[in-house]
């Protein structure tokens, strides 16, 4: 299935969410691994990650993850 990953930081001086990458749409074998890859990325302390959103192509999926805390939350897309 075909996913597109886009993900958001919150610029310091500015103070606006902003996009870090505008996705493309990439074959991925499940949701899962697209979870899975996507979190280790974006958990790193050297990324000041403030939400992602995951889409499949044929829109059975959408996704936008925000970080409480420390910790990645699913809301509603």
């Amino acid at each position: 299935m075909k996913f597109k990953v886009t993900t958001f930081w919150l610029n310091p001086r500015s103070g606006v969410v902003e996009p870090v990458s505008e996705g493309v749409f990439m074959d991925f074998p499940s949701l899962e691994i697209v979870r899975n890859a996507t979190m280790r990325f974006v958990t790193r302390d050297s990324f000041p990650g403030y939400s992602l959103a995951i889409e499949s192509d044929d829109g059975s999926v959408s996704e936008r993850w925000y970080w409480h805390n420390g910790e990645p939350r699913l809301e509603d897309a």
